[in-house]
């Protein structure tokens, strides 16, 4: 018996291995900081991007956190006086133009012979209602993707969403704070966080896309006409277009490489600390895999279906055609037109791209300034009168209203309204929509035994 208990004594005790600790994606997000080398980027980025979350759990807490804390602090005193100043600089900016180009004539016509000699009014008219219709059409791209996800039609929400977004993108730099605001306004408006979150994205997404092709397309077939206008704002236009691409391109690049994407986004991450661009690569690199893994598992959700990537595709290409016609709208409104009137809308619709694109790396809200001088050099000749009068300043205050200010109007529309009447009319609408959501859950469990009947029915005739 001693000589057992010493064997037993003597045997090593062999531990069990200790099971792997999991990582999930919160705490891969956390210890990324310590990653240096491009191996453990490379497997940091097929942990989070490759394999993304489809409940998108992670993401939708995100995204609705960020977008909660951008709209608190639009909404801030100090934010709301700074929105006012650039307000106030965009106005003067405009005035400025305005006038400059107005006292630089030497005979300019006056308000009163605009209005009684030079105006079609009918083609104003066509103007606003147009300006309607690009809404329109916006909000019907938000709906669609509403209905896909809840089954639900809400287009007075999606219009008033989309009427907001537009609103914060005209009144912050960089076009920043109407995606976290319409993912804000939905998610009060009883939606989902999942789906405040993935509409906003997938519209984005889809609109940017769309655009880059259509923008191609048009410089391509119209290389020709650009390059008889100046070349400075070609340039800037140009590389407003490549910055467009940017996103796209990127995203679509690191979603699909497993392997060269990693190490070219680090050397090329590293490349901009080395230049003090970029402070942290580091973070900057967690933050593109963060935009990248909430592109891709948004997209997931509406590529596959092909009835979403369709329609999205044809609303898209027809907002663009609508919002690109202003520029002739304005034309007809103050010019007779002839028998060519459609080479001159094909020439109008090009200058407005143009100006759109060349408008988009002014750091501006609306891009003022630049959007102004484009108009000013690109339109300036066709807004010359049979007698003489040059009123491309006119032009160019009503272009503004139909591409700028008329937004500015609508969104403060849209909230004086939900001040009034909207807020006061969700909360019966909401109980409305979670008593039939509990209905059918209801009928769906009564179901359940009906189901597997008819299942086991199957399986047994099959056998």
């Amino acid at each position: 018996m001693e000589e057992k208990q010493e064997e037993k004594q003597d045997t090593p005790i062999i531990e069990k291995p200790a099971k792997p600790v999991v990582k999930t994606r919160l705490s891969v997000f956390k210890n990324s900081l310590k990653i240096d080398s491009v191996y453990h980027f490379k497997k940091y980025y097929q942990q989070v991007v490759d394999q993304p979350d489809p409940s998108m759990t992670q993401v939708t807490k995100d995204i609705a956190k960020k977008s909660e804390e951008t709209v608190t602090k639009q909404r801030s005193k100090k934010k709301r006086w700074l929105n006012a100043l650039f307000m106030l600089i965009n106005l003067g900016i405009v005035v400025g133009i305005l006038l400059y180009n107005f006292l630089g004539q030497e005979d300019p016509m006056s308000i009163s012979e605009l209005l009684t000699r030079q105006i079609n009014w009918i083609w104003l008219l066509i103007g606003f209602l147009v300006f309607l219709l690009v809404n329109f059409v916006d909000s019907i791209r938000v709906n669609i993707m509403v209905y896909h996800i809840t089954k639900r039609s809400r287009p007075f929400t999606s219009y008033k969403s989309v009427a907001m977004c537009r609103f914060y993108d005209c009144v912050t730099p960089m076009s920043t704070g109407g995606q976290p605001f319409q993912v804000f306004y939905l998610k009060k408006r009883g939606l989902s966080a999942g789906t405040a979150t993935s509409v906003p994205i997938a519209k984005f997404l889809y609109s940017q896309f769309f655009f880059i092709i259509f923008s191609l397309i048009v410089l391509i077939c119209q290389y020709t006409y650009i390059t008889n206008f100046s070349p400075a704002i070609i340039t800037v236009a140009y590389v407003g277009f490549a910055l467009s691409a940017l996103l796209i391109i990127a995203v679509l690049f690191l979603s699909i490489s497993k392997k060269v994407a990693p190490s070219m986004t680090i050397g090329i991450l590293k490349l901009l600390n080395k230049m003090r661009i970029v402070k942290d690569y580091r973070k900057a690199f967690v933050k593109v895999m963060k935009t990248v893994r909430e592109y891709v598992a948004t997209m997931r959700q509406f590529v596959s279906n092909w009835w979403i990537a369709l329609s999205m595709m044809f609303f898209s290409v027809l907002y663009l055609i609508i919002n690109y016609s202003f520029s002739f709208i304005v034309y007809a409104t103050f010019m007779p037109l002839d028998s060519n009137w459609f080479e001159i809308y094909i020439q109008l619709f090009t200058l407005g791209l143009i100006c759109d694109l060349a408008s988009s790396i002014i750091p501006l809200p609306g891009g003022t300034g630049m959007a102004e001088i484009s108009f000013a050099v690109l339109f300036s000749s066709f807004f010359i009168t049979t007698d003489g009068y040059n009123i491309a300043v006119w032009a160019l205050l009503l272009w503004r209203i139909f591409t700028y200010y008329g937004y500015l109007l609508q969104g403060l529309l849209v909230m004086f309204y939900d001040y009034l009447f909207g807020n006061k009319k969700i909360a019966p609408l909401l109980k409305r929509f979670k008593e039939e959501d509990e209905e059918k859950a209801r009928i769906e469990k009564e179901k359940e035994p009906e189901i597997k009947v008819v299942k086991n029915r199957r399986k047994h005739n099959g056998k």
